[in-house]
């Protein structure tokens, strides 16, 4: 007994004991203490967080975690033994939507602190940083065109431009030669506004030039007609293509004015891009929809729009005759009927 006492003894005082440094901290640090997200900065960096590795009082490759955290919501993002954390502007703005659920466009204090996992059951955390940000709304909401070269410097005839993508906008619309214009977030004077200056460094289509006015307008020196703009905030790229002008005609004998023949079709009236209306006579029969005069084979029936993903009108059903044209059931009489590819929907009002 004496001999096995004396060699554990021994054994004890030969080994080295690890003891772990209860007093260890880490430091986190912000880039910046305020934030407004823009969509359009989508793929730049924003926000930087930096934070300094615990002394443990031996070598530790603990695992991090950034904690952001807004009123009563908190989100960990895990991201390994690094030190650093760089977020891109689509990035966060994605966990301060999804993940705390902040309202777009509206300011938020968020705190951020790091949690130090050096196993499943021990782990320290930073001291608290603070930031302000302000998120943006991922629905891609129209820009306008506003000027002489469209309709006028008048808000009330501002041109939408569709959204098709982050910072992406296309519209067909009529350009006036030698019109100025620029665009707008809003139909608004005091909105944010895209003028020549803005495009500079990015890639302008030939039809249009520096107007060199008061505001650096942008001018469009190509033939008057119809034409497809596309439009990139984030690349500042405007280019555009010559398109015939929009039309829609009714045809059948549902259209008393126009009947099953290209004589006196009744031509909608184009509203702006994607968007055609006409006020006339309806009768209980059938009709259809044709995007060239004297095309038989442009014509648009019900399946078409069914198909599209439509909301048609109740007084339309399918005829399911041979060309499962439109029929019109409701009460006989003068209606403005609405054609709506933007929000895809067939739309009738008697008058």
């Amino acid at each position: 007994m004496l001999f096995t006492a004396t060699t554990l003894l021994v054994a004890c005082d030969n080994q080295d004991l690890t003891v772990l440094d209860s007093t260890a901290s880490t430091t986190v640090s912000l880039s910046t203490d305020q934030l407004v997200l823009d969509i359009l900065n989508t793929g730049q960096d924003v926000l930087t967080v930096n934070w300094t590795a615990p002394d443990f009082g031996y070598s530790a490759t603990p695992d991090y975690n950034i904690v952001f955290t807004a009123g009563d919501k908190s989100t960990s993002i895990p991201v390994g033994t690094e030190l650093s954390k760089i977020f891109e502007t689509s990035e966060l703005n994605k966990v301060l939507l999804n993940k705390l659920g902040l309202s777009p466009g509206e300011i938020a204090d968020v705190t951020i602190q790091i949690k130090t996992d050096l196993s499943n059951y021990y782990s320290i955390s930073s001291n608290v940083a603070s930031i302000t940000i302000t998120p943006y709304s991922t629905v891609i909401e129209p820009i306008y065109m506003i000027g002489g070269a469209l309709l006028g410097w008048d808000t009330a005839k501002a041109v939408e431009v569709n959204g098709t993508g982050i910072g992406q906008y296309e519209v067909i619309a009529k350009f006036n030669n030698g019109g100025a214009f620029r665009f707008f977030s809003a139909p608004d004077w005091n909105a944010t506004s895209y003028n020549w200056t803005y495009f500079e460094g990015g890639n302008v289509d030939a039809n249009f030039e520096n107007a060199q006015d008061g505001d650096t307008n942008i001018r469009f020196i190509g033939i008057t007609g119809f034409y497809k703009i596309n439009v990139n905030l984030i690349d500042k790229t405007i280019t555009m293509t010559a398109v015939d002008e929009p039309k829609h005609y009714m045809v059948g004998a549902g259209i008393p004015d126009a009947g099953w023949n290209w004589n006196t079709p009744v031509e909608m009236t184009w509203v702006k891009d994607g968007l055609f209306e006409a006020t006339t006579t309806f009768s209980n029969d059938t009709f259809r929809f044709f995007t060239n005069f004297g095309d038989w084979g442009s014509g648009r029936n019900y399946p078409y729009y069914v198909a599209a993903d439509f909301t048609i009108d109740p007084n339309f059903e399918d005829a399911m005759d041979g060309d499962n044209n439109f029929r019109f059931i409701g009460i006989p009489g003068i209606y403005t009927v609405t054609v709506d590819y933007n929000n895809k929907k067939i739309t009738l009002s008697q008058n």
